[in-house]
């Protein structure tokens, strides 16, 4: 290969690659550029959030209290809001020493109502 033809394919190269840069920048459609999600409703003070499976709820802006399942506990023991609790799982409520959260917070967990988590339908089956 010639010197001009390398050098035309690296210049075509450069020009896909800031291109996909580029494309990679936007903001996806429904999305809005401002970083706001476009489920927010500020005037009725709800958003909406869609979890993994596509199920949705309508939740205050604002969230002041939690009642956590599946390990949020302790994820929000982390960030500093334990204090938003009003109920925990049983196994949070252990106090034990390789939860640590836990520990930290028997205290405060010892006074929050049990949440229990319902086992989902696919389990049942796989049971048998």
């Amino acid at each position: 290969m010639n010197i001009r033809k390398v050098s035309e394919i690296r210049i075509v190269c450069l020009i896909l690659v800031v291109l996909f840069v580029f494309a990679g920048c936007t903001a996806a459609s429904g999305e809005s550029s401002d970083g706001n999600d476009s489920n927010n409703d500020e005037e009725s003070g709800t958003r909406v959030v869609t979890d993994i499976f596509g199920r949705s709820v309508v939740i205050p802006s604002e969230v002041k209290t939690v009642a956590a399942v599946g390990g949020a506990a302790r994820i929000l023991t982390y960030v500093g809001c334990a204090d938003k609790l009003v109920g925990v799982t049983d196994m949070d409520k252990q106090n034990v020493s390789a939860m640590p959260y836990s520990v930290i917070n028997a205290e405060h967990f010892k006074n929050l109502a049990s949440v229990e988590v319902e086992v989902p339908m696919m389990f049942h089956i796989w049971k048998s």
